[in-house]
């Protein structure tokens, strides 16, 4: 990875866990005195730094095995974006959809899969995912959270600068 990337990465991690700790902060003991201070205890602060590493390890799986093809989730530059939505878009469960998809979204469309084949006609693609043998589930599972929390956190500073 280029020095450059390790310090946008080391930033964007630092920045993740300041937004989490920010969440549990506000969360953290309910109804007690100390909720209305930026009070984080150990446990919550060992489970934001988990949640951090698990957003870094997603990133890394999509600079490496998604970003060839799709610009990352935190980033927004036509209204076509593919992640805007997405796991809302997809067929319930969403998460398992995306999964089946990633794995091998040929065997979705041969099946006549109404969304696969939407999609395709949509992006005028005969292109198929078929990474069933590339992801492990750990990988997928840090994959889908990533890309939520991405689109999470553009949502929320669009919303803050009024685009």
């Amino acid at each position: 990875m280029p020095l450059n990337s390790k310090k946008t990465a080391t930033i964007s991690t630092l920045l993740l866990v300041i937004f989490l700790e920010s969440l549990f902060a506000c969360n953290t003991r309910q109804g007690d005195a100390k909720s209305k201070s930026l009070y984080v205890s150990k446990a919550d602060s060992l489970q934001i730094h988990e949640l951090a590493d698990k957003y870094r390890q997603g990133n890394e799986t999509f600079q490496m095995k998604c970003a060839a093809c799709h610009n990352a989730p935190e980033k927004h530059f036509t209204d076509d974006y593919v992640f805007n939505n997405l796991f809302n878009r997809l067929p319930k469960p969403s998460e398992d959809y995306f999964i089946r998809f990633i794995k091998n979204s040929k065997v979705l469309k041969a099946s006549g899969d109404d969304y696969a084949l939407r999609l395709a006609e949509l992006w005028n693609s005969n292109y198929d995912h078929a990474f069933q043998d590339s992801f492990s589930d750990k990988e997928l599972d840090n994959l889908i959270f990533y890309i939520k929390l991405a689109i999470k956190q553009n949502h929320r500073e669009r919303q803050m600068c009024g685009r």
